[in-house]
């Protein structure tokens, strides 16, 4: 029983195994000749394993809670670093149009592109009627 779950590691292994083990069950209950010993073993390793899965699955949900957590400790919304900022950074030092959010250092065919759509908008055409 518990010896067997601590060898199936991941959770994906610990869901495949519960899967196979449901199988297995079903399987037993249709059978003709039912053995209720077999049927008794099987579900009591069943909801030991779906016991252990759902721990494992709480473990992973509060890990991750707490990740998010530091993240946001780490970075909080005044912060200087926070990506407001660092493109605001960005776009202070960008060499090309101030409107020009594609920056040379990063997207050099974009900032080429939006250049060349604002000088277009800017040509005007008279109006044939």
């Amino acid at each position: 029983g518990r010896e067997s779950l601590q060898r199936i590691g991941t959770m994906e292994q610990l869901s495949n195994w519960i899967s196979q083990v449901r199988t297995k069950k079903m399987k037993f209950l249709r059978n003709r000749h039912r053995n209720i010993r077999v049927e008794a073993v099987l579900s009591y390793a069943l909801s030991q394993a779906e016991q252990e899965l759902r721990m494992k699955q709480i473990a992973k949900i509060k890990k991750w809670e707490q990740m998010k957590q530091q993240m946001v400790q780490q970075f909080p919304p005044n912060d200087e670093n926070n990506c407001n900022n660092y493109n605001g950074t960005l776009l202070a030092t960008s060499d090309s149009n101030p409107e020009n959010i594609w920056t040379d250092a990063f997207y050099p065919e974009l900032s080429s592109l939006d250049s060349f759509m604002t000088e277009l908008s800017q040509v005007k055409v008279p109006l044939h009627r």
